[in-house]
């Protein structure tokens, strides 16, 4: 299912819901065996195909499943420079989960995903109006623009097929037990990202302007939660989080030069929220959270190992307080006030 949550979201979610929240929830391992198939064929020659398999391993104790999708394209933009079509589209990608119930009222998740994709629409532009960077060049009046710059829509005149290339894995541990007079939850997960891409920043078939970016990137984030089991008037939840992340362009390439960039992250949150039902349709609620960011920027320039370090810590109070009343099932009326938060971040690439 996805969630749309509107307005900050930061008291229960944490760092950076500033706006609103949008959670996929994808589909647990069942005790019922249970799959299916879908294939797709479309208009420069599109394809793509996806599979879901759920199996019982133990009756009642352990279920597994796994789900795959692949698609690609030809593309849809032509380069005439170079006589070829581009914009062309390659992914695959493959989830696997464990379900296990050791024991009455325990349930524990594993999860793994990998996923590789390769794109060359998002840098098969053209420049707007034929304002390349090229004009600037001395003696660029000598150039057969009119050659050089595409004019119809769906057309780049780069001098190679740009590309952006990804491939990302990611593992996660879920754990919820009954305690009764609440349920405790708790996630580990590990997650990395590594990419490549080459454009031609120009958008011309002159070699003036190539930039290069390797891109390494892993995080890791734990949350530990309590949230009552009560059925009456008073409810609540507490928590704490944690993140660490590094990602860096190691190395960045343009026209030659290598530069080494990238930020390391450390931030912690505790929060709770409570709802109170005065009357039967009258709901009061009322959450505080406190967060702490640590953002450390590193800079390299070319040929030196001297690096440029910047450290900056954010701290932040997010409260947030709702009334509701319950007209019946099917309609309410509610007003709201949430503090959003979202740190600081070094751009690197300025220093």
């Amino acid at each position: 299912r996805i969630e749309v949550l509107k307005g900050p979201q930061v008291t229960l979610f944490g760092r950076n819901a500033t706006g609103g929240a949008v959670n996929i929830v994808t589909r647990a391992p069942t005790f019922d065996a249970t799959g299916e198939f879908t294939a797709t064929y479309g208009r420069f020659d599109y394809k793509k195909a996806t599979a879901y398999l759920s199996l019982p391993i133990v009756e009642d104790r352990v279920a597994a499943s796994i789900s795959a999708v692949g698609l690609g394209d030809d593309g849809y933009i032509k380069n005439p420079y170079l006589n070829v079509t581009q914009g062309y589209r390659r992914l695959a990608a493959v989830r696997g989960k464990l379900l296990l119930k050791p024991w009455e009222n325990t349930e524990i998740q594993l999860n793994g995903f990998y996923s590789w994709s390769k794109d060359s629409s998002t840098f098969s532009s053209k420049p707007l109006d034929g304002n390349t960077a090229i004009r600037l060049v001395p003696n660029s009046d000598n150039i057969p623009l009119s050659i050089l710059i595409p004019t119809g829509r769906y057309e780049s005149s780069t001098q190679f097929v740009p590309f952006y290339r990804a491939r990302q894995f990611m593992v996660d541990g879920h754990l919820k037990t009954d305690l009764g007079f609440a349920t405790l939850s708790g996630l580990v997960a590990y997650q990395q990202t590594r990419g490549r891409s080459v454009q031609d920043t120009d958008l011309s078939p002159i070699s003036n302007f190539t930039v290069e970016i390797f891109l390494n990137g892993h995080s890791t984030y734990e949350e530990l939660l309590l949230t009552s089991n009560a059925s009456g008037r008073l409810k609540w939840i507490v928590g704490a989080t944690g993140f660490q992340g590094r990602a860096f362009q190691d190395p960045q390439i343009s026209n030659g030069i290598r530069t080494y960039n990238g930020q390391i992250t450390r931030a912690w949150s505790v929060f709770g929220e409570l709802t109170w039902k005065p009357l039967e349709r009258l709901s009061l609620t009322a959450g505080l959270r406190y967060s702490r960011d640590k953002k450390r920027g590193v800079h390299r320039p070319a040929a030196t190992n001297v690096e440029t370090v910047g450290e900056k810590s954010f701290g932040n109070l997010s409260p947030r307080a709702v009334i509701q009343y319950d007209f019946d099932d099917r309609a309410n009326i509610y007003a709201s006030y949430t503090r959003g938060f979202k740190s600081g971040t070094f751009n690197t690439l300025t220093a």
